[in-house]
C-alpha cells in the first residue's frame, strides 16, 4: 500500500469511527454557452454563460449564473491512532454476535431511536458554524454519518437542514473502508440481484415522503468508484449496473421526482509518476444520462504530497473540460475539495473561488472541511479562511441557502 491509498483509507475510516461517540454514529434540451469548443478561459477573457436544461420534476435546479456553496463538516478532534483503534475494537465488540445484516440493521435503528437529540443537535451545530463564522447558512450541507442504503433515511438530519432553508446532500453508502461488521459491506454484483432490495426500497420510500414534503435534495452513492482505495470499485460493467439497479428502486418507489443524483469519480492525478496513480479513467464508470442528474468529481491539495499540492486549477482544469465537452447538458459539481491547514491555504482559496467563477460550466462546490485524523491530512478552514470565505461570500455570485 502506498502513501496516498493509506491516507485514503485511514481518512475514510476515521470519519466513520470519529463522527459521533455512540455505535449509530459509527456505523452510522443540451446545454447553451456562448463558445461551442468547450475550452475553460481564464477570468480575464469575455464572461461566458452556460445555462442547462431544467431537470425534471422537483429535483435541485442548477442556477442560470453562479453557483451554489456547501460544506461537509465533523466537529469532533479525533484522537491519536491509538484512540481510533480503540474506538473500531470497542464497536466491534458491540456487534460482533450479529449474524447478519437485518440484525444489524435492526440493532443500529434501535440505538438511533435511543439517542435523537445526539443525532438532532449535531446537524444544528454543523449549521449554527457557519451561521456564526460567515454570517450566512450554506446552500447544501453534505451528511455522511448516518447514510447507509441499507439502513433507513436520515429523516431526522434532513428535515434540520430543510427547515434551515439548507439543501440535504446525502453520501448514500453501500459499505465502509473499514467495515466493523462483515455485514456493513454490500457486494455489487448482490445488488444487481436484488438481494438488498427490501432494504433500499425502504430507504427509497423515507426519501420520497422526505421529498414530498420539502422537495429536491443531493443524493449520491459508491464516490469515487474508479479509485482503487474504495470497497465498492469494481469492474466497470458491474459499477454501472448496480449504480442502475439503486436508481431503479429510487424511480419504483417514486423518489427519484426529487432525488437528485451525482456521479462523483475521483479526478485521476494529473502530474502524478506512474506508479502512484490509483485512479482509473471515471468516464469507464458513467452509468449512462437517464440515470445521473449532476456530474462531479473530488480532488484535493494535500500538503504531503507533492504532485497534488497544487492550485484548484491545475487540480481540475482537465476534468472539468472533459466533463463539460463529454456530457453537456450537465450542470457540473466539485463534489469534495480542500486544501491542507497550512500557511497557503488562504492563497489557495482565493485561486479556488477566482477560477470556480471563471468556469460557468461548475454550478455547485462543496468544501471538505474536516480534520479526518492524525493519520490523514486536515483540511479544516482556519481562522484566517473562514475570515476570507465570509468576505468571498458576499460576491451574490456565490449561493448560499
Amino acid at each position: 500500500m502506498n502513501r496516498r491509498e493509506f491516507l485514503k483509507k485511514s481518512g475514510q475510516a476515521a470519519l466513520a469511527i470519529g463522527a459521533g461517540l455512540t455505535l449509530e454514529e459509527i456505523l452510522s434540451s443540451c446545454a447553451t454557452t456562448e463558445t461551442e469548443d468547450g475550452l475553460l478561459k481564464d477570468a480575464s477573457e469575455k464572461p461566458r454563460t452556460v445555462i442547462y436544461p431544467p431537470l425534471k420534476n422537483d429535483k435541485v435546479q442548477p442556477p442560470a449564473e453562479g453557483c451554489y456553496i456547501g460544506f461537509r463538516r465533523v466537529f469532533q478532534n479525533l484522537g491519536s491512532p491509538q484512540a481510533i483503534t480503540e474506538s473500531i475494537r470497542k464497536a466491534r465488540e458491540i456487534v460482533g454476535h450479529i449474524r447478519d445484516i437485518g440484525e444489524l440493521r435492526e440493532t443500529m435503528i434501535q440505538r438511533r431511536n435511543q439517542q435523537p437529540d445526539l443525532v438532532k443537535s449535531r446537524i444544528n451545530n454543523y449549521v449554527e458554524h457557519y451561521q456564526k463564522a460567515l454570517g450566512q447558512i450554506p446552500h447544501n450541507l453534505m451528511i455522511m454519518e448516518t447514510v447507509w442504503l441499507w439502513y433507513t433515511f436520515p429523516t431526522w438530519e434532513a428535515e434540520i437542514l430543510a427547515k434551515k432553508g439548507v439543501t440535504p446532500f446525502l453520501m448514500a453508502q453501500v459499505g465502509s473502508e473499514i467495515p466493523i461488521s462483515p455485514y456493513m459491506n454490500l457486494d455489487l454484483r448482490e445488488i444487481i440481484k436484488g438481494t438488498y432490495d427490501s432494504y433500499i426500497k425502504d430507504f427509497a420510500e423515507g426519501a420520497r415522503q422526505f421529498g414530498e414534503k420539502y422537495g429536491g435534495f443531493f443524493i449520491s452513492t459508491m464516490q469515487e468508484m474508479n479509485g482503487f482505495w474504495m470497497p465498492w470499485h469494481s469492474d466497470p460493467k458491474t459499477f454501472k449496473k448496480a449504480w442502475q439497479h439503486i436508481w431503479e428502486k429510487f424511480e419504483e418507489a417514486g423518489a427519484n421526482r426529487y432525488a437528485t443524483w451525482v456521479w462523483s469519480p475521483d479526478a485521476p492525478d494529473i502530474g502524478a509518476p506512474t506508479n502512484y496513480r490509483l485512479s482509473e479513467n471515471p468516464e469507464w464508470y458513467y452509468p449512462g444520462d437517464d440515470y445521473v442528474d449532476w456530474i462531479g468529481w473530488s480532488a484535493y491539495a494535500r500538503a504531503s504530497i507533492p504532485h497534488q499540492d497544487r492550485s484548484f486549477k491545475a487540480l481540475n482544469e482537465t476534468i472539468c473540460n472533459k466533463m463539460h465537452s463529454n456530457h453537456k447538458g450537465k450542470p457540473l459539481m466539485q463534489t469534495e475539495f480542500g486544501k491542507t491547514d497550512d500557511f497557503r491555504q488562504q492563497s489557495w482559496l482565493r485561486d479556488a473561488f477566482q477560477t470556480i467563477k471563471s468556469w460557468p460550466e461548475m454550478k455547485a462546490a462543496v468544501y471538505w472541511d474536516i480534520s479526518d485524523s492524525p493519520l490523514n491530512e486536515d483540511y479544516m478552514l482556519n481562522s484566517r479562511s473562514l475570515e476570507f470565505y465570509k468576505e468571498i461570500l458576499k460576491d451574490p455570485y456565490f449561493i448560499m441557502a
